[in-house]
């Protein structure tokens, strides 16, 4: 199953490289690769053809990975171990790193993605083993490490499916609310403007990301710290309940999170989050330091009761 938003589609549009592959063209490669790739990257390679990913991060240690790389005939690519070991390695390194196994076939990891630019991540048909294996697991391997000639296995996955099973998104991301309104963004923007009594800040467009819209905006969201946002943050944070109680009596619950209002499609015609493309507005909020599921559920029900804003639908993508 293809996970939900998987690609962050190119802000500049898609272009004859970016473009998703029609299937022939997978196939292509793989006869001239002798292997078969697993049939969720061959669909997610149809849908775009590499690039960046929402969820990039890995669940048990955060750390991010880099773009998945194109398939590309025309152009210079790495598609295995050894075009990446030949890039920096003399043949006597190749023969030292062969010596040190009882088998070893370097062209039977194929890349698909880069790690940091210090490495790749690897479908792996059995490249430490006698016999070439039909399906892959997954490896990454790094520049910089003691397994042979200064790399390092780092991490290895059963299945390109557990592979992707274990991405998240980056930890501190802001939390998106995608928003589908009978209002267009401008109007919706106008609308919250006065409702809040408040007024957003028309975002420079000097910054590359925001270049791409035709116009964002920096604004402020009201979130309130019900009781089940207190108690999960005592939970998590293994906070002082007594100080706790303190501290909101004192400074009460509502909080003033800076937040950013985008439309959900950019000037190109692709979107931020491809799969809700009838949601026309995206609202960025900054992770706050305190639990903030509950706060933005109810924030949200709140926006539904407004009749001005037209609400039909939203969704609240929380990183996971």
């Amino acid at each position: 199953m293809i996970p939900e938003n998987f690609w962050l589609q190119p802000a500049n549009g898609f272009d004859e490289k970016s473009r998703g592959l029609d299937i022939k063209t997978i196939e292509k490669k793989e006869i001239e690769l002798d292997v078969v790739f697993p049939s969720l990257y061959k669909e997610l390679m149809q849908l775009q053809n590499g690039g960046g990913i929402r969820k990039c991060a890995f669940i048990e240690d955060g750390e991010e990975i880099g773009d998945f790389l194109q398939i590309n005939f025309n152009n210079y690519r790495v598609n295995t171990f050894l075009d990446y070991l030949k890039l920096t390695k003399s043949d006597e390194d190749l023969k030292e790193m062969y010596n040190q196994f009882d088998f070893c076939y370097p062209k039977r990891l194929v890349t698909f993605a880069d790690f940091h630019g210090h490495g790749c991540i690897f479908f792996d048909y059995g490249w430490l083993n006698k016999e070439k294996l039909n399906t892959p697991s997954i490896v990454i391997i790094v520049d910089d490490g003691d397994d042979f000639l200064h790399y390092q296995q780092t991490k290895r996955f059963h299945s390109f499916e557990k592979f992707i099973e274990s991405l998240k998104e980056i930890q501190g991301d802001p939390i998106n609310v995608l928003i589908s309104s009978e209002l267009d963004f401008e109007t919706f923007i106008n609308t919250i403007q006065k409702k809040w009594d408040t007024t957003f800040g028309l975002v420079d467009k000097n910054w590359d990301w925001f270049k791409n819209f035709s116009n964002s905006y920096n604004g402020i969201v009201p979130l309130f710290m019900d009781d089940k946002t207190i108690k999960e943050y005592i939970k998590v944070s293994n906070a002082n309940k007594e100080e706790m109680r303190q501290w909101i009596e004192q400074e009460g619950r509502e909080r003033q999170i800076k937040s950013t209002f985008s439309p959900n499609q950019f000037l190109s015609g692709t979107y931020q989050f491809q799969d809700n493309v009838e949601h026309n507005i995206v609202i960025n909020i900054n992770r706050p330091w305190f639990p903030i599921k509950y706060a933005i559920e109810n924030f949200m029900a709140e926006l539904e009761k407004d009749s001005e804003l037209k609400i039909k639908k939203k969704t609240i993508a929380y990183n996971v």
